[in-house]
């Protein structure tokens, strides 16, 4: 029995090897890709601080004079003082405003940032459904070589590296040790990443589990008028969820149409937060709301999973963990076929 099962892992292993390769190596740069992305472009996102911020509505007007072909259809307000005030649009560009002059720093597309392209590779190899469906048969695997690799270890009980043998002694003894000692943390990372992969069919389960209630859809009241300006939204979100950060504003397109409010209170882990307001596009009134200072456990599981898979969960130190283990991925797979090599 445990032949057949070295020669599944060393023969699944072998299989995956290459598109864990590149999810390992792309999930290590998304855990910094806001950064990085930052770093790539610092000319779109940082500002100088000077006095009071003007009014998103007189930002989204200078930046839709500056692109009068564009149609706009969010915001993100920034979060700290040296930031720029970000704009989508929907041919997927983003635009950048100096949210103190209101002058247009400048567009970026989707398709061509560093983390955007990243992502793709490390959620479907760039390939589309095909890619999308071998890195999640991949992600499975690896889950299953995670387990087969512990039971192959209970044999053996390997505990350290025997620094003075040969190299594929010290090969075999590394590919034993840090899947032993990470085991965990990459079990956690692949199951959460299948289930961010299904995210359409996991959640709903989950939601279902805890009797968490979905949000109900809202419509804006069609009434005459002028739409409300963004700020009114954002003070109307903020007075629904005082202590939450805006981080997101989805702006109405159709007459029945709200204001989608994404905020963050100090304590989230997501980045953009997960608590929401829904706001009247005429009236300012509140239509809905969801605040994860009230969710239950179902609903905090569901509205974490990103965090947890990216490291976020607990700051900097699971970021740094995550990111370990991201590039621990890889040098498994290095070792891994190193000892198929040597074994099959």
């Amino acid at each position: 029995m445990r032949k057949l099962l070295l020669k599944l892992h060393l023969w699944t292993g072998l299989a995956a090897a290459l598109p864990l390769l590149v999810v390992g190596v792309t999930g290590a740069f998304l855990v910094y890709g806001e950064e990085i992305d930052r770093a790539v472009d610092p000319q779109l996102f940082y500002v100088t601080p000077g006095g009071e911020r003007l009014p998103a509505q007189v930002l989204l007007d200078r930046v839709q004079a500056a692109y009068p072909t564009e149609r706009f259809v969010g915001c993100s307000p920034p979060a700290e003082p040296d930031r720029s005030y970000m704009f989508y649009a929907t041919s997927r560009n983003y635009m950048y405003v100096d949210p103190y002059t209101g002058r247009v720093l400048g567009a970026k597309a989707l398709h061509t940032g560093v983390r955007r392209k990243m992502f793709l590779l490390h959620s479907q190899l760039m390939a589309g459904k095909v890619g999308h469906t071998i890195v999640v048969a991949s992600t499975i695997i690896s889950i299953f070589l995670i387990v087969t690799g512990l039971v192959l270890w209970w044999k053996l009980k390997i505990l350290g590296v025997k620094w003075r043998a040969g190299w594929w002694r010290v090969n075999f003894d590394l590919h034993s040790v840090l899947g032993l000692y990470s085991a965990v943390v990459f079990f956690i990372l692949a199951l959460t990443g299948v289930a961010i992969a299904y995210d359409a069919s996991v959640y709903p389960v989950i939601l279902r589990m805890s009797g968490a209630a979905p949000m109900p859809p809202a419509q804006s009241t069609v009434r005459e008028g002028p739409t409300i300006s963004i700020d009114a939204a954002i003070a109307a979100a903020e007075r629904t969820l005082p202590g939450a950060r805006i981080t997101v504003v989805g702006l109405p397109s159709k007459p029945t149409d709200v204001f989608s409010v994404y905020a963050k209170f100090p304590e989230d882990t997501a980045s953009s937060g997960k608590s929401r307001v829904r706001v009247d596009r005429y009236s300012g009134e509140v239509r809905g709301f969801k605040s994860t200072r009230d969710a239950n456990w179902g609903q905090y599981l569901v509205d974490t999973m990103e965090s947890i898979h990216f490291g976020d969960i607990f700051g900097t130190p699971t970021r740094i963990i995550a990111f370990l283990i991201s590039l621990l991925v890889a040098g498994q797979v290095f070792s891994g076929v190193v000892i198929w090599w040597k074994k099959a």
